[in-house]
């Protein structure tokens, strides 16, 4: 394991994000109708972290810098990719009449999530959409905030 001692705070912050590109991985537009040979790039990628090496593109450093401008950590965008499925369960369950069911398909179009998809890639998670989430962190559970932006809840906004 390689020592980080002598690493910035910065490139500590960099190799976060390079780990959690590799469990919920950014695909560029220009190469999202491509199917990309994920079984060999994260392997690779995962090597190069293990050596505590960046393996960043200007392509996925923009992406990065897009997410950290609306006050992502790569532990808050962990979160989100990792909680959007199980919310959106849970609001389909919890709310069964067919205007909130038509209401949770109009937000999830709106937020770029197809569920049908299996990979998180294809979503195209926007950072301004999701921007009240870092805030939200810091007074309901993670799941709580997800479920609440899906659905469009202003509850967030009450003391």
């Amino acid at each position: 394991m390689p020592h980080h001692a002598s690493r910035t705070e910065q490139e500590l912050v960099d190799l976060r994000w390079d780990s959690v590109l590799l469990d919920y991985p950014y695909t560029p537009p220009r190469l999202r109708g491509m199917k990309l040979p994920w079984a060999f790039i994260l392997p690779h990628r995962a090597q190069k972290l293990r050596q505590g090496q960046s393996y960043r593109d200007s392509e996925i450093n923009q992406y990065v810098k897009e997410w950290e401008a609306f006050g992502f950590s790569p532990e808050a965008y962990a979160l989100l990719c990792s909680s959007v499925r199980g919310a959106v369960e849970y609001l389909r369950i919890a709310y069964k009449s067919e205007a909130q069911q038509a209401a949770i398909s109009r937000r999830l179009d709106e937020l770029n999530i197809d569920l049908e998809s299996r990979n998180l890639a294809r979503w195209n998670l926007n950072p301004e959409q999701w921007s009240r989430l870092p805030n939200l962190l810091t007074r309901v559970r993670p799941s709580v905030a997800v479920k609440w932006i899906i659905y469009m809840d202003d509850r967030d906004n009450q003391g």
